[in-house]
Formats: C-alpha cells, structure tokens, sequence
C-alpha cells in the first residue's frame, strides 16, 4: 500500500500573517517551505516526497529535528500554534500549560509509540489516520502540545490559542469539528 503525498502548504496568507504577527522578521511562506525566525534561529518546515519535515538552526548552522509530519495540514497547525503561542505571550496571557503538556491528558483517539529516537502520535479525522514523528528534545512533550490542535480546524487554532481557557475552546474546537 502506497502512501499518500503529504500535499503542499495551502493557508499561505494566514501562516505570513500569524507568523509576521507573532514577531518574527524572517519569514518565508511558499507552497513547498515555511520558514520563520530571526537573525539568530530559523525553524522551516519543507515538503518532500513522502512528508513534511522540520530543520532547526541556531547561528547559521542546524539540522533535521526528526519532527515529520504525513500532511501539510497538520504541519501548518503545528505552526500556527506555535506563532499563536507567542502572541499569547504578547497579550499578556498565561503560556504555562495552555496546551495539553500530560501524557495523561492525550485526547481520547490518540496514541504514543516511542520509537528508537522519538515517539510517533497517530489519531484519526474524519475516518482517516493521520500519523506524525517527533524528534529532538523532549519529543513527547512536543507530540503531546500539537495533540490539542490535531484536530481542530486551522482557521480557528489562533483565536482558540487567544481564549482564557485555550484547553477548553480547543476542545470545543475539535468536538464541533468531528460532527
């Protein structure tokens, strides 16, 4: 059984936007690559054949993360939650625990596999398996923050992110989705 391409970005305008808007200055949107950072650190998430994977850099040097995603989709809520975090921050509202962080907490559907580097988080949407690896550090953690965004429509990840109780208005989110 052959996999699907993971697709191209597709919300251009919304990832400039909220990236431009939560303060980074180096920002490259393009249906293959999403770029964002500052003079000093760069994250990009680029398209490939078979997934989408994300680079960390620091001073002009960087490497993979082993952070791939199956989709486009799921790697542009990815980022949107994590621009969305900072406006958070910006607005004065608390950024401790605003997104699940509790392998307790994994949403009903969703589920951990450790694997030789990371761990892979697989759930389903809408009848379809949708699957992601994260590497780095604390790769868990990381699996365990996009959790709360999985499933939940890209166009109201920031406004979700933006409420006073975000847990709740992204699980609000996901449940109105599933219907």
């Amino acid at each position: 059984m052959t996999k699907d391409p993971p697709g191209v970005f597709r919300h251009l305008e919304l990832l400039e936007s909220v990236l431009r808007r939560a303060g980074h200055d180096r920002v490259v949107v393009e249906p293959h690559k999403v770029q964002y950072g500052d003079f000093e650190t760069v994250r990009r998430f680029a398209v490939s054949e078979t997934s989408v994977v994300e680079w960390r850099g620091d001073r002009g040097t960087g490497a993979l993360t082993g952070t791939e995603f199956e989709s486009a989709a799921d790697a542009e809520r990815c980022i949107v939650a994590d621009a969305s975090g900072h406006l958070r921050e910006a607005r004065g509202l608390p950024v401790a625990h605003w997104l699940l962080d509790r392998e307790e907490e994994l949403p009903e559907g969703f589920a951990l596999h450790p694997d030789s580097d990371g761990v892979v988080l697989r759930w389903v949407v809408s009848g379809a398996e949708h699957r992601a690896r994260f590497g780095g550090a604390l790769p868990t953690g990381s699996a365990l923050l996009f959790s709360t965004v999985a499933r939940v429509p890209i166009a109201v990840v920031e406004s979700c992110a933006l409420a006073a109780d975000s847990r709740a208005a992204f699980a609000a989110a996901a449940s109105s989705a599933a219907r």
